[in-house]
């Protein structure tokens, strides 16, 4: 073979190793499109790539997808009878110095945080803290995409361990910080996502008048970027309880109305929009309407290991079903079997009894 022959087949060869790499970072960008409507095509394409890296001996990329299949499990999908495996297959590989010194470390650590979360925050609580101490340790100071993701699942984890004025303090102070990130596209998305839990966080303090205000500031900023559209059909739905806690039952209907076909197509839907769709019925004066929303979530969460979640989403609904008068024994019980699968459901199991006895002595 000649000489330029063998030259043709290096350059040949190099080019094709190029567009191998360069194919890693478009399967990455394809998976993006399907982060809100189909999460499980998302996970595939993403583990595609991580399957792909590993075979060119691409570390970096390997980790990197490795990083985003934990994502695609604990925020998209959020199905954490696979994310609690996944995240602890993962971070044994992001602990050696190779994974601390990634870019996704952060990202890693956040997302196993979440899912520890989201099974059992109080069973969880020592494990938590001094995960969120090591995470708060490793940012600097400052606005930051990092500080605005740590801030987002702290505050998830005060909320779910009812430490409300905590939450509102930090949530407050998140989407301040998220008002000052140079970049438009973290400014809208970080802001959206602090909203978000901000709005949660008030209603379950009671300051319904604060919602309107955040609503209509989560509607502005979802509207500016890509995959938000749940949070832009949430903030249509906390207007609409903005509105209808006010009087304003028009303004309320149509912005509830606004909301609904924003659910379209979406993976989760009935679970992401939940609490201000159940409670906009109850405000509505239709609390049968607010148990078939809980009921819709229960289905979706509850096969998804949301061990947390799906108790509070079973007190919520004894609640209802008593303000109905048909709260029945077996649902207490459901709620109590529910409770026992928590380190701790003394609290909980605390509720359920109250819930019960001023329903009266038929449960």
């Amino acid at each position: 073979m000649s000489d330029d022959s063998n030259d043709f087949n290096r350059r040949l060869l190099a080019i094709q190793q190029a567009g191998e790499r360069l194919a890693l970072a478009f399967l990455f960008e394809e998976s993006l499109s399907f982060h809100e409507t189909d999460p499980e095509r998302a996970l595939l394409l993403i583990t595609r790539g991580r399957d792909k890296a590993r075979r060119m001996g691409e570390t970096w990329w390997e980790l990197y997808y490795e990083s985003w299949r934990l994502t695609a499990i604990s925020s998209l999908i959020m199905d954490f009878t696979r994310g609690l495996p996944m995240a602890i297959e993962i971070m044994v590989r992001f602990q050696t110095p190779e994974g601390r010194a990634h870019s996704e470390w952060l990202n890693v650590l956040g997302n196993t945080l979440s899912t520890y979360t989201n099974i059992d925050p109080f069973g969880y609580r020592d494990e938590l803290e001094r995960g969120f101490a090591h995470m708060d340790g490793e940012i600097p100071e400052g606005p930051s995409g990092d500080r605005s993701v740590l801030h987002h699942r702290r505050i998830a984890y005060l909320s779910a361990t009812e430490r409300w004025d905590e939450a509102y303090d930090l949530a407050i102070r998140s989407v301040g910080m998220a008002m000052q990130l140079t970049s438009p596209e973290q400014k809208n998305w970080h802001g959206s996502w602090a909203l978000y839990l901000l709005c949660r966080i008030c209603a379950a303090l009671g300051r319904i008048d604060e919602i309107a205000g955040h609503a209509a500031q989560m509607a502005e900023l979802s509207d500016r970027r890509a995959n938000l559209r749940r949070i832009r059909a949430d903030a249509r739905f906390w207007l609409a309880v903005a509105r209808r806690a006010a009087g304003d039952e028009r303004d309320a209907s149509a912005e509830f109305q606004r909301g609904m076909p924003m659910l379209d197509g979406l993976e989760r839907r009935d679970s992401i929009c939940a609490d201000p769709i159940a409670r906009y019925y109850e405000l509505a004066g239709d609390p049968r309407t607010a148990v078939d929303v809980r009921d819709r979530e229960l289905g979706e969460i509850d096969r998804k290991g949301q061990i947390h979640r799906t108790c509070e989403v079973h007190v919520e609904r004894c609640r209802l079903l008593a303000l109905l008068g048909e709260l029945t024994p077996n649902d207490l019980d459901a709620a109590r079997q529910s409770a026992a699968r928590l380190r701790h459901p003394d609290r909980f199991l605390d509720r359920i009894e109250r819930i019960g006895t001023l329903a009266g002595p038929s449960t």
